[in-house]
C-alpha cells in the first residue's frame, strides 16, 4: 500500500479549470483543464497536452478563487490524456479570500 508524501492533504475534485503557458518560441498556450485533486500547495490536473517537468504554468480555478502560478512537478500519460502534477508558487498567495473549499 503506498505511503502519502504530500504534506497537506489533497481534496479530490472533478472541476474545470485553464491552464497557460508559454512555448519555447514565445507564443503563449492556453488549455482547459479537469482538476482532479487540491491543495494548499498544489493540484492534480488532467490536460490534453504532455508539459515538462519544471515548467512554470499559469492556472486558473474560478470556482476555487484559485488563480496563480505553478511548476509541473510530473506529467504521466493516462489513456489519451496527460495526469499533470502542480506545485503553487506563493502558496499563500493562492489561498482563497473566502473560507477554504473544503
Amino acid at each position: 500500500m503506498p505511503t502519502e508524501k504530500r504534506r497537506d492533504p489533497r481534496d479530490e475534485l472533478n472541476i474545470a479549470g485553464t491552464i497557460t503557458w508559454h512555448k519555447p518560441d514565445g507564443s503563449r498556450f492556453y488549455e482547459k483543464v479537469l482538476v482532479l485533486n487540491l491543495s494548499d500547495r498544489g493540484a492534480l490536473v488532467e490536460a490534453p497536452s504532455r508539459l515538462q517537468s519544471r515548467q512554470f504554468v499559469k492556472i486558473e480555478i474560478p470556482t476555487h478563487q484559485v488563480d496563480g502560478m505553478a511548476s509541473v512537478r510530473r506529467c504521466d500519460v493516462k489513456g489519451m490524456k496527460f495526469r499533470v502534477g502542480l506545485e503553487f508558487i506563493n502558496a499563500r498567495d493562492l489561498k482563497p479570500k473566502a473560507p477554504r473549499w473544503t
